[in-house]
């Protein structure tokens, strides 16, 4: 009982009035237009759909009634095949009578809504209780027939209304269907407003984000210049070459003391033994962990130690007490924040234009969107003429 087949079917060129000529923002006043003119039409079609929905209503309780009240114990027939006979007739009477409350209380909406759901409730119909049908049409031949045919000819009479209003039925459905493509047009037009607005904000935060970051770039060209900042950076320079005087001085110690000799002296005693080789594989580690301390007292002890290694002992140990005193009076400079501050900007406008970027290439493809709608629309015009 397909009866919209013809709506899938049909050619466009079938709906012809004289043409006219409108602009894309005269659209929406001309479906409006069509739609009024259409009304009446529309009215007449659904009048109709309901004085059938009426009839059928009256034609199939009498049915119902002829196949209620059939008597099965005058069929000369096993009890159990009375019984499935039975079961079919009261299940397929239940699916009748649903479906008089589905078809009678149809809203009356738009024709292509409105139509599926009568085809749906029919085709669903028949799939759901054609196997209660068979049933009782074992034993209850001609009012389950006529009960049907009734069914059938409700079917075929709609078809036929239908048919006979199909252009009427077509045009309101090219409406909705402009209608509906002119919805989401206006729909991405406005997102793409928005989203050129939202494109904006974001423009003008990085903006803000570059103006506060020359701001402080220039800020700390000033602090750059401060006589405090001067002299805390000739402390850091000088760190930095008390660092490498006290290693290049390590270093001058390592070559001066003889590993070999001192292997020799302490070669039976583990925990010593351990110390040279710790000393001789990582010296300038080893030397940090206790300023010399345990080198020197295995120096002294072998008899190895000499005025050099000690002097230049001596020297590490006042380097490193100049080194603690001079990193003690570095002070923590505001330049540093300010530095932190402008990295933290650049990523914040890094963030911001790949934001853009986004929201940019989402306003691209809608505009695209909308022109392929835009085509759309001027073609379903043109079958409206």
């Amino acid at each position: 009982m397909k009866f919209l087949n013809f709506l899938k079917k049909r050619k466009k060129k079938e709906i012809s009035e004289p043409k006219k000529e409108i602009s894309f923002s005269e659209i929406p006043s001309y479906l409006e237009e069509k739609e009024k003119n259409n009304q009446d039409e529309k009215e007449r079609i659904f009048i109709l759909i309901s004085e059938e929905i009426k009839n059928f209503n009256g034609n199939v309780k009498e049915r119902i009634i002829s196949v209620k009240e059939f008597d099965l114990n005058s069929k000369k027939a096993e009890d159990k095949l009375k019984a499935i006979t039975e079961v079919g007739r009261k299940k397929y009477l239940e699916a009748i009578e649903e479906f008089l409350d589905n078809i009678n209380n149809l809203e009356k909406e738009d024709f292509k809504k409105f139509f599926e759901k009568i085809d749906r409730l029919l085709v669903n119909f028949n799939k759901s209780s054609n196997k209660n049908y068979e049933r009782a049409t074992v034993l209850i031949g001609k009012e389950m027939s006529d009960l049907r045919e009734t069914l059938k000819n409700f079917s075929k009479r709609l078809a036929e209304i239908f048919k006979e209003n199909k252009k009427i039925i077509e045009i309101c459905e090219e409406i909705d269907a402009i209608k509906e493509r002119v919805n989401e047009f206006e729909k991405n037009k406005k997102n793409c407003e928005r989203i050129k607005e939202n494109i904006e904000d974001l423009k003008k935060k990085i903006s803000e984000l570059e103006k506060e970051k020359e701001n402080t770039e220039k800020e700390i060209e000033k602090i750059k210049e401060s006589k405090e900042y001067l002299e805390n950076q000739k402390r850091k320079e000088k760190i930095i070459s008390l660092e490498k005087d006290i290693e290049n001085k390590i270093n001058e110690l390592q070559r001066e003391i003889d590993f070999k000799a001192l292997a020799s002296f302490f070669h039976i005693f583990e925990n010593s033994m351990q110390i040279v080789k710790s000393h001789k594989e990582n010296f300038q580690n080893e030397f940090e962990k206790d300023n010399g301390k345990r080198i020197l007292e295995l120096l002294e002890e072998s008899k190895l130690n000499n005025s050099f290694i000690e002097n230049k002992i001596k020297e590490i140990r006042n380097k490193k007490e100049e080194l603690f005193d001079c990193k003690q009076n570095i002070k923590k400079e505001e330049i540093e924040d300010l530095f932190s501050k402008i990295k933290n900007i650049k990523e914040d406008i890094s963030e911001l234009k790949n934001e853009i970027e986004k929201k940019e290439k989402l306003r691209e493809k809608l505009k695209e969107n909308n022109l392929e709608i835009e085509e759309a629309i001027k073609s379903d015009l043109r079958n409206l003429n």
